[in-house]
């Protein structure tokens, strides 16, 4: 049995193809649950059935292309015990699609008189694939209360819906005869070239979404609060989906400073595109959460790739960042700025936990751990080195910035490197972050969030905004809990580009 198939945006060159789909993946490997899935056949295109076939497929060689390159994921949420995430074709009327751990959920939307299904295209659904892959990666980022860590769960989404279909032998066969050495844009590089269409027909060519994002551009980066709010397309602006194009931005152009080492073709492209993947994948995982947390991801990857290949790729990684005016070029990110005294028995080999009972009351002080406040350990490896990531959730008080936030409160973790100096000793590794300094990001994304009416005050509604989403449709909620503060948590990834909602 076959389906119909277009392995980029519906709006890019080239008709669906008939396709034998991907078998559902075998335990332990992750899936998805498709709502009211149709039997197999060729649908009519613009149809729910072809929908559900079509954005099942997508998402499905999404986690195989990043599974290819950079290994299985662990399950969904980080947990080996959830396999199976739903996925829902088309959940109503709205220019939309999102991620809200629940499900992946798309919908449709009347444009010029023709139906606009953004599960029709392999970029949106690769794209909220790619949320559900990061949150597989680092759950923990889900709730971080920064524009930069938010900016990178969907520049991550971006890269996804690159490397799928730059897994597609046909798609990258066609982007190399039409310009050998990438170096223009494309159609693979660009994202949601549909859905920018409907974007400007609906909300008006100066929406800052109402052209395609691109992974090949030219953004430099800035302080996020710096940015304007609002912008025309092609503007970076102070909005996750706008900076989200700083990490696109940075993959493609190191996977294009690959690419630039090998034989060439298709296959060189491929081959390229696996290394970029996998770079990033191990930089992602091992990066601490910091307020500048492109900057500590491109760090991390520096010392991933002097691990895994000897440097080999650092000048590809430097110059990508560089590029986007993100500094990585410090080499003190390992060095150790605070003795720990003795290192704990059995880290080097398999404990999770550097240090004594001493050397942890030290790092709580420098983490700013509050009475009562605990450090959490996570092992990273770097080759044969093996270092801990120690972490504290900092609470940022809201107070000021809205009535409706008074007495409520923002994670965000404030964290470090731990591991061994060169003579064998525990000691904290780089620079520690001010309390003062993460705080202020907080409070800066809170306010952005105020700013886009995208906090829900009364009872939330399930999933979140989308492409385009309505202003009753939020992405975060102030949850109260018995005896503690009420806090304002994520409760969907708003997989659109918003100006700032009107007053």
């Amino acid at each position: 049995m076959t389906i119909a198939y277009q392995a980029n945006d519906p709006a890019t060159p080239g008709a669906p193809l008939d396709i034998t789909p991907l078998p559902d993946p075998k335990p332990p490997r992750v899936g998805f649950k498709v709502t009211k899935l149709p039997p197999e056949k060729v649908y009519p295109l613009g149809t729910v059935e072809h929908v559900a076939w079509a954005a099942r497929e997508a998402a499905l060689r999404a986690v195989k292309a990043f599974e290819e390159c950079a290994g299985p994921l662990p399950g969904w949420q980080g947990k080996p015990a959830l396999k199976t995430l739903n996925l829902i074709p088309d959940a109503g009327d709205q220019l939309n699609a999102y991620y809200d751990r629940a499900s992946l959920s798309f919908f449709h939307k009347d444009v010029n008189g023709k139906p606009l299904l953004s599960g029709a295209s392999a970029d949106i659904v690769a794209h909220e694939a790619g949320h559900a892959i990061l949150d597989a990666l680092r759950p923990d980022l889900w709730n971080v209360a920064t524009m930069e860590a938010s900016a990178f769960h969907e520049g991550f989404g971006d890269c996804i819906a690159v490397l799928t279909a730059l897994a597609d032998k046909g798609l990258r066969e066609a982007v190399i005869k039409a310009d050998p050495k990438l170096a223009k844009a494309n159609h693979v590089e660009a994202f949601g070239e549909a859905l920018s269409v409907g974007i400007a027909a609906i909300y008006g060519a100066s929406h800052n979404a109402a052209k395609p994002r691109h992974a090949l551009n030219d953004f430099r980066w800035a302080f996020p609060a710096t940015l304007p709010d609002d912008g025309k397309p092609g503007v970076l602006i102070n909005e996750m989906h706008s900076l989200g194009q700083l990490l696109s931005g940075c993959y493609y152009r190191i996977l294009l400073g690959v690419f630039a080492r090998t034989a060439g073709g298709e296959a060189g492209l491929w081959q390229a595109t696996k290394v970029a993947t996998w770079l990033l994948a191990q930089a992602t995982i091992k990066a601490p959460v910091k307020p500048r947390f492109f900057q500590s991801v491109g760090r991390t990857m520096l010392i991933v790739d002097q691990a895994a290949y000897k440097g080999a790729n650092s000048p590809a990684i430097r110059a990508a960042y560089r590029h986007h005016n993100i500094d990585i070029g410090s080499s003190t990110f390992l060095a150790p700025s605070v003795a720990l005294g003795p290192v704990a028995s059995g880290f080097a080999a398999a404990g999770t936990k550097p240090v004594g009972a001493a050397g942890a009351k030290t790092v709580g002080a420098m983490l700013d751990a509050g009475e009562g406040a605990k450090v959490g350990y996570r092992r990273v490896e770097f080759g044969a080195r093996a270092v801990a990531v120690a972490s504290v959730p900092r609470a940022v008080d809201l107070a000021g910035l809205d009535p409706r936030l008074a007495g409520a409160v923002a994670v965000s973790p404030q964290e470090a490197f731990v591991g061994e100096d060169s003579n064998g000793n525990a000691a904290m590794l780089g620079a520690v972050d001010a309390g003062a300094a993460i705080s202020a990001e907080v409070r800066d994304f809170v306010a952005t969030l105020l700013r886009r009416d995208d906090i829900a005050f009364d009872k939330p509604k399930r999933g979140g905004a989308g492409a385009v989403a309505g202003p009753d449709v939020k992405t975060h909620a102030v949850k109260a809990a018995r005896g503690k503060a009420a806090q304002l948590e994520r409760i969907s990834f708003a997989c659109g580009c918003r100006g700032r909602h009107p007053a």
